[in-house]
């Protein structure tokens, strides 16, 4: 059964002769080019202490030496481990972006349809079925992890109102 527990990283080796291309073609040598890593962590499990060295990839971002990473071991075997170092994003800002730029299209729907409504701009329709498709794509942003479903659905329904759009602008 796995395990977490904090280990420290004490030394991070930098691989020269291991580059890794991220480019297709370069201006000097070192444009674009990765490199592997060797870090060496120090973790305690049950009172013990282990010091440990693992590889990662050119694509991993490495940590710096001192600092904290979680390890993942095996509770039979603590010296087998893996290293969680995938950054944690700020997930709660972005939900509150797409929660905003949702209600700022639904109030620009309302405020079109009001123009169409009245007669005081009778294209505002146009641009309202787009901002519809907008608030699809961000309802589909925001049940991604409640239901991929739903997500799903509305990833669908978006790409429908999207080709509505568009077949309209050339129609007329």
């Amino acid at each position: 059964m796995e395990n977490r527990t904090t280990g420290i990283v004490i030394s991070v080796k930098k691989h020269w002769y291991f580059k890794v291309s991220a480019k297709p073609f370069r201006k000097h040598a070192l444009d674009g080019a990765t490199f592997p890593h060797t870090v060496t962590v120090k973790y305690c499990v049950n009172g013990k202490e282990y010091v440990k060295k693992k590889w990662l990839r050119a694509c991993i971002p490495c940590p710096s030496v001192n600092e904290t990473l979680t390890v993942i071991y095996d509770e039979e075997m603590p010296e087998k481990i893996r290293l969680d170092i995938t950054p944690e994003l700020d997930t709660a800002q972005l939900h509150k972006a797409v929660s905003v730029l949702s209600v700022l299209s639904s109030l620009s729907v309302i405020a079109l349809s009001l123009l169409q409504l009245f007669e005081v701009w009778t294209r505002a329709i146009d641009l309202c079925v787009p901002l519809m498709g907008v608030m699809m794509l961000c309802q589909a942003h925001l049940h991604w992890n409640k239901s991929r479903k739903v997500a799903y659905f509305s990833i669908g329904t978006a790409v429908f109102i999207f080709a509505c759009a568009i077949a309209v602008l050339f129609l007329k």
